[in-house]
């Protein structure tokens, strides 16, 4: 992978062997590549290959780039340690009971209170810049 929305797939195939290769969120257009020799046997979506060395790089159709912000699971939240870090200014999810990691900060404050609209933007915009780093 190059970037969360570029990859690039080089793939050996050993002498006497033959392969099957799906390409992960790979444009239909690009199946149409002729001088691409990874393209010279596809069905339904399956490049088949003989043995050789092959590669191929196309823009995904979505992005890898994992988007977090408070409509994300707190559960989700807790497992990236930037993101923990950056939220303690405004709030710190490590206390929250193991039932409620399910639930999103703004769920878990329309149940239950505690964190003001003002505290959800500003986590948004934390978010927002962790998720871009």
């Amino acid at each position: 992978m190059t970037d969360a929305e570029h990859v690039i797939i080089s793939v050996i195939v050993p002498f006497g062997c033959e392969a099957l290769l799906k390409l992960p969120l790979a444009p239909e257009e690009i199946y149409q590549d002729s001088a691409n020799p990874i393209f010279l046997d596809v069905k339904n979506g399956i490049c088949h290959l003989q043995a050789g060395s092959y590669q191929v790089q196309y823009r995904l159709t979505n992005s890898l780039r994992q988007v977090f912000n408070t409509h994300t699971a707190i559960r989700e939240l807790l497992q990236r340690r930037d993101i923990v870090e950056a939220l303690k200014e405004v709030a710190d999810l490590t206390c929250i009971p193991n039932q409620y990691l399910g639930l999103s900060v703004r769920e878990m404050a329309a149940r239950h209170g505690g964190i003001s609209e003002e505290q959800m933007d500003a986590m948004d915009v934390i978010l927002k810049s962790v998720c871009m780093m």
